[in-house]
């Protein structure tokens, strides 16, 4: 089946919803941007709920480095 013009492989129908914003906490190896925005609403609230947390205490206020 031949594909429409002006297309690219791999590009999503665009959401016309506003972009989600990001927590300051989260980890920085979790995407930005488009890719953050791509991730779907259950993952984005588990980082939010659990991922950021947990890294906001074990590395951002950590009381030391490891010895």
């Amino acid at each position: 089946m031949p594909r429409a013009r002006n297309t690219r492989r791999g590009d999503a129908p665009r959401s016309r919803q506003p972009p989600v914003e990001r927590d300051p906490d989260i980890p920085h190896w979790l995407p930005a941007g488009d890719g953050w925005d791509k991730l779907p609403p259950n993952i984005r609230e588990a980082v939010s709920r659990f991922i950021a947390p947990a890294y906001r205490r074990l590395v951002l206020e950590a009381p030391s480095e490891i010895p």
